[in-house]
């Protein structure tokens, strides 16, 4: 909100700037109907838009017409479903592109300064301070774990696709490794009637996905473990469904390399480093507009 005025955005990326008292438009929507995402921030009166193909646009914040001041492209952006707001501090602006921090000089005198190369900066994290501000979750066991990923739910019909890509049957054992809120192993056993471990570590979790299990009277069939998924026993797996970052399924690669023969490995959104994958699938979801990746593979896993 600048003034009396709102600026948004009218479906996934049309520009709007609506009066706040009437709720009017004062101009807008502009832009292409499209199904990429877009954020934005504010500063020195002007718009800073960020889109998810890695367009950067700068638009004064002005009731009066749509004025644009400037723009660019990011280098090698990479696709993403959704977009992190741009952050304008101290005369630079910081854009997230997934696992890249990209830092722009935006301050009045920029252009006056000579220009200079960009800089790739590698930063290593200090193993104290993750465990420091890494939020930890208290195993059955007493024992405190810090959590590897964030949960973030996986719209239901992009599970449904999940679960289409792994070729779940009702003869199928289904695993979800760090299954959140336990809607995969719980659509997998509703829709095929087969057998579904979760394992999750946050146990506010746990507590959600098993209340979800006896509500939908799966008891027979699901079960969610609070454990660890690096210490898990994965030989029973048929399907194996995950939503997890690079980094993480990194880790795990070992556990997958072990798994019996034949059995699929699906992941939504993040691939498996090294190893190619059978094959993936790009869907717009009804559920939350945003467009989605999923991956296959079968085991034995091939390397690229």
């Amino acid at each position: 909100m600048v003034g009396d005025h709102i600026y948004a955005f009218q479906g996934p990326g049309q520009a709007v700037c609506i009066e706040l008292r009437t709720g009017k438009l004062a101009w807008g929507p502009v832009g292409e109907k499209t199904d990429r995402r877009a954020s934005l921030t504010c500063a020195d009166h002007h718009l800073y838009v960020r889109r998810s193909d890695g367009s950067m646009t700068l638009v004064e914040a002005t009731p009066k017409a749509y004025l644009e001041r400037g723009s660019f492209q990011i280098p090698q952006p990479e696709e993403v479903s959704g977009v992190t707001a741009p952050v304008v501090s101290g005369g630079r602006l910081y854009l997230r592109d997934n696992n890249r921090l990209l830092c722009y000089d935006v301050a009045a005198d920029a252009l006056a300064k000579p220009r200079g190369a960009a800089r790739t900066l590698v930063l290593r994290l200090d193993s104290a301070v993750v465990e420091t501000n890494t939020s930890a979750a208290l195993m059955g066991d007493g024992e405190k774990r810090v959590l590897d990923a964030i949960f973030v739910t996986t719209p239901m019909d992009v599970v449904q696709k999940m679960l289409e890509c792994g070729r779940v049957t009702g003869n199928s054992v289904v695993y979800d490794l760090g299954s959140g809120d336990g809607r995969i192993v719980i659509a997998a056993s509703r829709q095929y009637g087969c057998r579904s471990v979760g394992y999750e570590i946050d146990s506010q979790l746990v507590e959600l996905s098993r209340a979800s299990v006896r509500t939908n009277s799966l008891d027979r069939l699901v079960r969610i473990e609070q454990a660890d998924m690096f210490k898990a026993d994965l030989s029973a797996a048929d399907v194996i469904a995950v939503y997890l970052p690079t980094n993480v399924l990194q880790r795990l690669r070992p556990q997958f390399e072990k798994l019996k023969p034949g059995a699929r490995i699906v992941s939504h959104q993040f691939q498996i480093p090294g190893i190619a994958p059978e094959s993936s699938v790009d869907m717009l979801s009804r559920d939350d507009g945003d467009r989605h990746k999923i991956f296959l593979w079968t085991v034995p896993l091939k390397a690229r």
